[in-house]
Order: C-alpha cells, then sequence, then structure tokens
C-alpha cells in the first residue's frame, strides 16, 4: 500500500483527500477510515496545508539521483472553487546526485534555506517523504551497493565524502541467476540442510536465531561474491556482497534486518576466511570471531557511517546498539574516532559485551577510565564487575545513590574487589549491598573479598544493623510517600493513567508505611527493607511493579532518584532481571512520566522493542 496524504485547502479551510479529491472530516479517525477505503496508508498525522508544509522525493535515472523538495497543490475540477481531483506537487528545490562523482548539482531552489538546513528540515520529519516505500529503490538503480536508506541526510554525507560505485559489478542476468541459487549445487539437498540446521538451532540454545548460509563465486575472475542465503521463520532471503556492491532477492529493511540475531551454519565461517583474504577492507574474519551478526560490517559501508566506523573497528557492542546509544545519533559529519565519542580505548569497547554496552554503563565507565585506566585492565567484565562499576563512585565522583562507603576504600582494594567480582559473576547486587550495610555498621565482618558465600555475608551483615523505626522515620516515610511528586509516577492515582496503561498487564504502585518495604523484602528475596531510612530521608524513591491479575503480589521492585527522573534499579525475584514483557512496560512508563534509565537492568532490547 502507497502513502497518500490528507490536504488542507487554503481557500476553503476543508480536508481533502490527496488521491480522489474528496472531502474529509477533519479528524483523524474519518482521515484514516477514508485511507483505507480509497487504498492507502496516510503518509502524514496532520493534514498538509496546501502550498505551505513541504514534502521530498528521490527519484533515479540514467544520469543520477535527484532530491525533490516539494510543495502540495490540490488540482480543482474545471469549473468548480471547492471540488478536487488530487494533489499535484509544485517542485522548490532539486539536488542531483549524479553518478561518478562526490558533488551534488543544486539544479533549482526556491525554498530560500540552504541545502544543509532542508537535511535538517528531512531529519527532524519537517520535511516528510512523499514515497518512502520507493526511496530506497530508485536510488538503487543508480547505486547499486545502496539497498535501504538510514536517511536522506546519510545519503548525501556518505556521497560526499567516498561517493558510491556506479558500475554494477555483475550483469542484471548473473545478479538475478545468483539471486535465485542455493549454496552449493544440489539446491534441494542445501534447502533441507538449511531447514534442519535452522531447526536445530531454534530448538537448541540459540532459539530465535537466524541461520545463515555462505559460498564465494568467482565471476568473470575479477570480482568474488559473497553469497549469503538467510533462513527466517520459513522465508529465504539472498543476499550478495562484493566490493562496493550489494543486492537482495526481496525488498528489505536494513534496520529490520540488523536487529535480527544470526548464527553461522554449514561452512560459513570457512568462506567468510576466504572472502577477508580477498577485501580485508570489511574486516569481516575479526568481526566474525567477536559477533556472528555479519550483516553489520558488509552492509553498514552505504548506509551508517557509525555502524561502519564501530564494525570496521571489531567492535560489536557499540555496532550493534546503535540505536539506543546517544553517542550513535549525533550528525553524520561528527562521527570521527570511537575513543573520543566514548572516552574509552578501543580494547575497553571490545570488552563490553553487547548486553552490557548502553548509556548508563559506557557513561560510568568513561569517568573510571579517566580517573584510574587500571580499574577497567580486564579481559572480561561480568555482571558483578558491571553492577559495582555502575553503583560505586570509584571515580572518586560523588554519586547521590548507590554503594556506600567507598570514599573510605583505597584504589588497591578497589582493584580487589574488582578481582574478587570477576571470580563471583552473578552476587554483584549482594555485594554492593554487603558493603553499603558494612559501611553503617563500621566495619566490614567478612572483609573485602568473603570467604563464605556473598549472600551469607549480606545477610548475616544485615542481621547485624537494626533498623530503627522509631516513629520519626515512620513519619518521615509517610510523609514522603503520601507526596505528590512520589505519587505522580505511581500509574494507578488518575484517569489519564489509567486510559495510558489500559491495555498493560501491570501498574506501579507506591509502599504506604515502612512493614511494606520489609514484606516486598521478604517476598523478593532482596535488601528493599533497608532502604526504609532513605526513603524517609528523602534521598530516593521505591515503588513496587503489580501485575494487575494480582495486585497483592510481588512482582518488581523499581527505584528511582529522589528528583523522579532516573531509574536507578529494577529488580525481579533475588536481584534477578524482569521478563522482556516487564522490561518494555517499564520503558514505556519511563518515557511517559520523563524518567531517564540509568541502570542496565532494563536491556537494549527492550529499549529498542518499546
Amino acid at each position: 500500500m502507497s502513502s497518500g496524504f490528507i490536504v488542507r485547502s487554503v481557500r476553503t479551510g476543508e480536508c481533502y483527500c490527496g488521491k480522489c479529491g474528496k472531502r474529509l472530516i477533519d479528524d483523524s479517525y474519518n482521515r484514516s477510515k477514508h485511507a483505507e477505503l480509497c487504498g492507502f496508508a496516510v503518509g502524514s498525522e496532520m493534514p498538509l496545508r496546501e502550498g505551505i508544509d513541504l514534502g521530498y522525493r528521490l527519484e533515479g535515472t540514467d544520469e543520477g539521483v535527484t532530491l525533490s523538495v516539494c510543495r502540495p497543490r490540490l488540482k480543482p475540477i474545471r469549473g468548480f472553487s471547492d471540488r478536487f481531483y488530487g494533489v499535484e506537487w509544485d517542485t522548490l528545490c532539486e539536488t542531483r546526485f549524479n553518478a561518478g562523482t562526490r558533488i551534488p548539482a543544486v539544479t533549482k531552489n526556491e525554498t530560500g534555506m540552504e541545502e544543509e538546513k532542508l537535511l535538517d528540515l528531512i531529519k527532524e520529519g519537517h520535511i516528510i517523504p512523499i514515497s518512502p516505500e520507493r526511496d530506497p529503490e530508485e536510488v538503487h538503480k543508480v547505486f547499486p551497493s545502496v539497498i535501504d536508506l538510514y536517511s536522506v541526510q546519510m545519503f548525501d554525507h556518505i556521497y560526499r565524502n567516498k561517493g558510491f560505485r556506479s558500475e554494477c559489478v555483475l550483469t542484471k542476468e548473473a545478479e538475478a541467476k545468483l539471486l535465485r541459487k542455493l549454496p552449493g549445487e544440489k539446491e534441494r539437498e542445501n534447502l533441507a540442510r538449511i531447514q534442519e540446521e535452522s531447526a536445530q538451532y531454534e530448538a537448541g540454545t540459540a532459539t530465535g536465531k537466524v541461520p545463515i548460509l555462505g559460498n564465494l563465486y568467482r565471476y568473470r575472475g575479477e570480482h568474488y561474491i559473497l553469497h549469503l542465503v538467510l533462513y527466517d521463520k520459513g522465508e529465504l532471503t539472498v543476499l550478495l556482497f562484493s566490493k562496493n556492491y550489494c543486492a537482495c532477492s526481496r525488498k528489505v529493511s536494513v534496520k529490520e534486518l540488523l536487529r535480527k540475531e544470526y548464527c553461522l551454519v554449514g561452512s560459513t565461517r570457512s568462506v567468510i576466511r576466504r572472502f577477508d583474504e580477498i577485501y580485508p577492507e570489511y574486516h569481516l574474519a575479526q568481526y566474525a570471531g567477536m559477533s556472528e551478526n555479519i550483516l553489520y560490517p558488509l552492509l553498514a559501508a552505504d548506509y551508517h557511517v557509525g555502524i561502519e566506523l564501530a564494525a570496521k573497528s571489531c567492535v560489536p557492542s557499540i555496532a550493534e546498539n546503535y540505536e539506543v546509544l546517544s553517542e550513535m545519533k549525533r550528525e553524520p559529519a561528527l562521527y570521527g574516532n570511537l575513543k573520543k565519542m566514548f572516552g574509552l580505548p578501543i580494547s575497553v569497547l571490545r570488552t563490553v559485551s553487547r548486553e552490557q554496552a548502553c548509556d548508563a554503563v559506557l557513561e560510568r565507565m568513561k569517568s573510571i577510565y579517566a580517573y584510574n585506566p587500571a580499574f577497567l585492565q580486564f579481559d572480561e567484565y561480568t555482571a558483578s564487575m558491571i553492577e559495582f562499576y555502575t553503583n560505586a563512585a570509584i571515580d572518586r565522583v560523588p554519586m547521590r545513590y548507590g554503594v556506600e562507603g567507598i570514599e573510605n576504600l583505597t584504589d588497591r582494594q578497589i582493584l580487589q574487589v574488582l578481582r574478587f567480582l570477576r571470580n563471583h559473576p552473578d552476587e554483584g547486587h549482594y555485594y554492593c549491598d554487603y558493603l553499603s550495610a558494612c559501611a553503617r555498621l563500621g566495619e566490614y565482618l567478612f572483609g573485602l573479598a568473603p570467604d563464605i558465600p556473598i549472600r551469607e555475608a549480606h545477610d548475616r551483615t544485615v542481621a547485624r544493623i537494626e533498623i530503627t523505626r522509631d516513629i520519626r522515620i515512620r513519619e518521615g516515610f509517610e510523609k514522603a510517600v503520601s507526596s505528590k511528586e512520589y505519587r505522580d509516577l505511581a500509574t494507578c492515582f488518575t484517569q489519564e493513567d489509567e486510559e495510558l496503561y489500559a491495555e498493560d498487564p501491570f501498574v506501579v504502585t507506591i509502599p504506604t508505611e515502612c512493614d511494606d518495604l520489609f514484606i516486598e523484602s521478604s517476598n523478593m528475596h532482596n535488601c528493599v527493607r533497608i532502604y526504609v531510612g532513605r526513603v524517609s530521608n528523602k534521598t530516593t524513591r521505591i515503588y513496587f511493579l503489580r501485575k494487575k491479575s494480582d495486585l497483592d503480589k510481588s512482582y518488581g521492585t523499581l527505584e528511582v532518584s529522589d528528583d523522579g527522573k532516573e531509574l536507578w534499579q529494577a529488580k525481579a525475584f533475588a536481584n534477578g532481571r524482569l521478563p522482556m514483557y516487564a522490561q518494555r512496560f517499564i520503558v514505556k512508563w519511563c518515557r511517559a512520566k520523563g524518567i531517564r534509565i540509568k541502570t542496565w537492568d532494563i536491556s537494549n532490547q527492550a529499549q529498542k522493542g518499546a
């Protein structure tokens, strides 16, 4: 279904269908209903103002790709001033990206704005695409290596800086033949093998991963073609790669391709090594040794300069998180050195896993590295180490939350802690709470590296702390949780929230008295009971995540900053990670309430999918 537009006439003030010209009632329901009947998808939520609002389109010709910026104009039926039969687009600006050069040619500009300003407006959505589903196809006609566009601004930047190859490596007949071909000589046997290996992966530990089968072909003695077959839920996709060349057997979204998880099957790894020897500029073999998502280095070159930079530096944690990392959303011209971008050397970025790489973790690591690089000199970072990095002020910069008493530890002692946590990968939260409890107690009962189980050391230390629950603390707690700013973050007090979260299976509630934290701590096997004083002193906030179907049963425990602007923790039972659908609800809640996610308890995948 193609895109269409509803246009508001400057002459009558009414809304009209840009396809058939029919006058419409001006509300979203009637606009979308008519679009469905008329056979197009509405290209803009709001009606376009005739002669005012702008749209753009890309068109591929024999000479190059033309970017046109246009204004809509309703076409009146002869003899009528308020009846129309469609819309025309008056071209105000034309920029041509010719093959064989890297300098765009502006052939017309009546907008009164520089090309750079127009590209910014396109990126920000103020100039809308007239035919977005056709833009990649139009560009691919001229530049065969481009099968999708990240943005027009990114396309313009890549064109200006390195250009695109306009000659196709293969003839159309050879390309069509390879796009229909399966790896190997006996196609039926290979198809059966793909299906069998796919079933093995889907039934095993790599559930949901898309198998990739590869082969390498030599074409006319000059070019080598990497031939990849993707088998995803019964659908085959064939991709061809060579130097400055890419082709696909069907229309695809590169963003959707990159979001999938892949696994290399059959002899694909040996094929990759051979391809890497011939075209080393992709760094494909080294990347495949760190991640099986080999489409990143292959597709990035003509799609996104930031992904290309990270992929060629063999840093999958950055390349594969480009959608959620703030540093990967900068202007195309501002991508440069990864170390300057993130404040961390390549060796550290490579050590960070894809699951660990988020803004909260990388920002903390940047500050820690600036203080003492030795704190990050490890061959891997366990979950416990990441917990400690993000919650302990080991960079000597005071934190409003986190592990207490760190300022009393020397750098040598902090290194001792990190080595201890490297050998205890899954108990970081209990260890951090153990350190905080020891700081309040005034002594480390079992030392910095307990020789008994961490949970036992933690529980025995907490048992030594007498939580004073006198009338002052009770009154302070109840006053804090009953305040308007505290209650505003819950989802169960206003009609607006009830409507917003009507389809969601969760609610966010608040404790009403000190004992609620003790009950939650017992039910969830966590230490939220020791946060009574912090809530009473207004240095943190505690919220409960509950299922609507069972409001009395503990499900998740959330910690939010004292000002309600940052999410610090989101824990399931025994400080585990919440299920993905619960994480996505929390992402939705944070966005609605203006809360920044500052914890890796919420995965990058949840933030992408929400």
